[in-house]
């Protein structure tokens, strides 16, 4: 085979690794503190981006651990995926459904399957296979 022929393995191999750039954008009111990791990370500033492979679930939790004032919360202000927005507009898929964390309950947003398929899915654009 020459060089520069590729074989159809070649041609169909694609590196995974750290495709999806996740930003999360959250902002603290009133001394709110808080304890929140996107798949295992710590979040420890207001804006946090991370890696993660094309195919891994996207997993955020979130504990609110100190509210010292009435009106203390926690705001997500955005989460976008390669430049997709997830949050606000998919809020409906956190627990609880909220953006605005004013309690000590602890909030989770869930991505259990390939990012792609399912922004197409929520984003009423049919499955991808």
């Amino acid at each position: 085979m020459h060089q520069t022929m590729k074989n159809f393995s070649d041609i169909t191999a694609i590196n995974t690794d750290r495709q999806l750039h996740v930003r999360l954008e959250i902002v603290t009111h009133l001394g709110a503190e808080f304890r929140m990791r996107i798949n295992g990370h710590l979040v420890t500033d207001s804006v946090t981006e991370i890696n993660l492979d094309l195919f891994s679930p996207i997993h955020i939790r979130s504990m609110t651990t100190n509210l010292p004032y009435a009106g203390s919360a926690v705001e997500i202000v955005s989460l976008t995926v390669n430049g997709l927005s997830v949050l606000p507009d998919y809020m409906e898929y956190a627990r609880p459904a909220t953006l605005w964390l004013n309690t000590l309950d602890d909030w989770e947003y869930h991505i259990d399957s390939p990012f792609y398929a399912w922004y197409h899915n929520v984003s009423g654009q049919g499955f991808v296979a």
